[in-house]
Order: structure tokens, then sequence, then C-alpha cells
């Protein structure tokens, strides 16, 4: 009986390691957001994060998404990209214009197509 009871406590211990592992930890998505709704001032920064989310529509826990960008159009209005923990930062020039921007990764189903306005 005593062998029944541990053999049921090992079952459900690693059920629940296995929910937490795959709702918590795992990214099933990934969210792009552009700082100050996709407008940027000439001479300023723009912002993008990058988040993968979890099962539950959160952040996943200590996953960091890793990701690459390629300028589509405007290349020219950016000075410099740093990478940030989760994104991108992306100084610019005195120009104005628009910036399409793709980005790709591990975790994205397919590659997200980002754009903003200097302006």
């Amino acid at each position: 009986m005593k062998i029944a009871f541990a053999l049921t406590g090992v079952f459900f211990s690693l059920a629940i390691v296995f929910a937490i592992w795959y709702f918590l930890f795992n990214v099933y998505e990934v969210k792009v957001i552009a700082e100050n709704k996709g407008a940027a001032k000439p001479n300023g920064s723009q912002i993008i994060e990058v988040i993968g989310v979890n099962a539950l529509g959160g952040k996943a826990l200590f996953t960091k998404v890793k990701s690459k960008v390629e300028f589509l159009t405007g290349k020219e209005l950016v000075n410099n990209v740093s990478a940030l923990k989760d994104g991108f930062r992306f100084d610019l020039n005195d120009r104005q214009g628009k910036v399409k921007l793709k980005l790709k990764g591990k975790y994205f189903l397919a590659p997200a197509i980002v754009e903003f306005e200097v302006k």
C-alpha cells in the first residue's frame, strides 16, 4: 500500500512539474511591440520589444527570445542598432521617412514585419 501511495505521489509531482514547464516556460508565440505607437522623432530613438509569450498569455519566464533584424526600407534613417535584453534600440539621424524591418528568430512562426515612421 505504501508503494502505491509513493508511486502516485511521484506521478502527480512529475505531472505538476511538466505542466508548469509547459505552461509557464515554453514560448508559444512572439509579441513584437513598437514604442511610441510606430512614430519616432528625428535624432531620437525607437525601441522595438520582442517578447516570448507563454501558454497563459504572459511573458515566458526565464526565456530569452533571440531575433535578427533585416532592413527592408529606411536603412539610411538609422545611425546605430543596439541589441537590448528584450529587443532592439534604433538610434535615428535627422532625416524623415519610413523604416520597415523584418524580424526573424527561433520562436517566430513567420517573420514579423515592423514599420515605424520618423517625422
